[in-house]
């Protein structure tokens, strides 16, 4: 029952999205929208102190850093102006997007005895209470290898399949520098935070919902000590917004 809730949600929610936000032309063939994730070069990085940050646990294998409303700026100012997401994201997906949640967060080997409960999405999901054009950004906040756990996701038509059915070879994780910004779409791609093995993984993410405009939410300050917004299309119709 509950997942029927969430498909009839979804497919209201991307419905409506398009008829109301998605531009009429835009470029269709490109790599996101093929597969559901890219990546992308930053012309300018954040620049932001990380490590003299004050953090807050939320369990034993996961820490918030706490964003200043001037970090949170700069963030929105660097990635959207500085580095042209705009643009970029107008072109590749036809829609304009709302900044609806930006956390930035520190996670940690969770021992054998732990992998079976769910500490920071350590298990493989989809974001079923989103809409089909909801996007995530993905930044590193220092180099991430093959053994930093680095975010793992299967494409949009792998994706289609039972979790269980799908070939492991065929799973993409995430590796970069501090100027590599991922895009990928949670609802249509299984995916999952992975284990680092020694030192913890830092790393930002925005959440970005379409939208008439581009804006950001007023509360994105008090959001990042919640949990992450779900149903955003209905959010967006009551949080106030200002336009970025």
């Amino acid at each position: 029952m509950l997942n029927l809730f969430f498909n009839f949600y979804n497919f209201f929610a991307t419905k409506i999205e398009n008829i109301l936000f998605r531009k009429k032309k835009f470029k269709i063939n490109n790599f996101l929208l093929k597969r559901g994730y890219e990546i992308i070069k930053l012309k300018s990085k954040l620049n932001i102190d990380f490590k003299n940050k004050k953090t807050i646990s939320k369990n034993k294998y996961f820490k918030i850093y706490v964003l200043t409303k001037k970090d949170l700026e700069k963030i929105i100012f660097t990635l959207f102006e500085k580095n042209n997401l705009k643009e970029i994201l107008e072109k590749k997906l036809g829609f304009k997007f709302d900044v609806n949640f930006i956390l930035a967060y520190k996670t940690y080997n969770v021992r054998l005895k732990d992998q079976n409960r769910g500490w920071y999405a350590n298990h493989w999901h989809r974001d079923k209470t989103f809409s089909k054009n909801i996007i995530k950004l993905i930044i590193p906040l220092h180099q991430i290898g093959s053994i930093d756990g680095g975010i793992q996701i299967y494409d949009k038509n792998i994706s289609q399949q039972r979790i269980n059915k799908i070939k492991k070879k065929n799973c993409f994780i995430f590796k970069g520098m501090e100027n590599d910004l991922l895009i990928f779409n949670p609802n249509e791609c299984f995916h999952k935070a992975g284990n680092p093995k020694s030192k913890p993984r830092s790393q930002l993410m925005l959440q970005l919902n379409p939208s008439y405009d581009w804006t950001k939410d007023k509360k994105l300050y008090e959001k990042q000590f919640r949990l992450e917004p779900k149903f955003p299309l209905v959010e967006y119709m009551f949080l106030k917004k200002e336009k970025i």
